[in-house]
């Protein structure tokens, strides 16, 4: 009687066991496989077009113009782009890392400046303000920092975004009880339209400060259209 007892049991933890089997072979087979067949092949996007982070967005436009590092450089050639775009009646684009997506970046047919290279940082010790132009990432910002032993005080979750992405979305991140970025930042420098540049802070330009910080690139006066080129902004130990 005991025997068939058992005999019993360990049948039905045979169907059990080949039951389970059974229902995680799909899940298993399909993570195998996906493993298995796994690239890190991106396809280089062709000339003449541009795409975001996403890589959903291709879209072909005028021209990609890489900003220079140097800051002069940038200026002149900068203003020489925008008065290029406004003869030959082309819209004009800002890119950093691309992340705002579904076609926000990108203009078709228009120009597009990828602010990337324009990546310098200069730290001021004493008054702990980081002088950071609007291409640079957070992955480049957080290592400069922490060879002096500083950090920022807000920042997204992501280190991939640029400077100036974040300030155009007046971004947030995980510090906990800490306003948006823009109590951080100290001050701007503003190409308009013209080519001309101002600085912008709580004391100067105080209105196309707070249009700029959280503005999307969306201002839309004339006189007041223009691209974030370099911010100061405050860190702390």
């Amino acid at each position: 009687m005991k025997r068939k007892i058992w005999k019993r049991i360990a049948l039905a933890a045979t169907l059990l066991v080949l039951l389970l089997l059974v229902l995680a072979a799909h899940p298993v087979f399909h993570l195998v496989k996906t493993v298995w067949n796994d690239r890190n092949d991106i396809v280089p996007t062709p000339l003449g077009k541009i795409n975001d982070a996403s890589r959903l967005d291709e879209t072909s436009v005028a021209k990609i113009w890489k900003i220079p590092a140097d800051e002069r450089a940038a200026e002149e050639q900068l203003a020489g782009l925008l008065q290029f775009a406004r003869t030959n009646h082309l819209k004009v684009s800002i890119a950093g890392a691309r992340h705002s997506m579904g076609g926000h970046v990108i203009y078709p047919g228009g120009i597009v400046i990828d602010m990337l290279p324009f990546n310098r940082m200069e730290l001021d010790g004493t008054n702990l303000v980081l002088h950071v132009q609007a291409g640079a990432r957070w992955s480049e910002v957080i290592p400069f920092l922490n060879k002096h032993g500083l950090s920022v005080e807000v920042m997204q979750s992501n280190d991939d975004f640029s400077i100036g992405g974040s300030l155009s979305v007046n971004c947030h991140g995980w510090q906990f009880n800490r306003p948006p970025i823009d109590c951080t930042v100290l001050s701007f420098r503003l190409m308009l339209a013209d080519g001309t540049i101002v600085k912008c802070s709580r004391t100067e330009n105080q209105e196309l400060f707070s249009l700029v910080l959280g503005g999307y690139g969306l201002v839309r006066n004339h006189s007041r259209r223009g691209f974030a080129r370099h911010a100061e902004r405050k860190i702390h130990n």
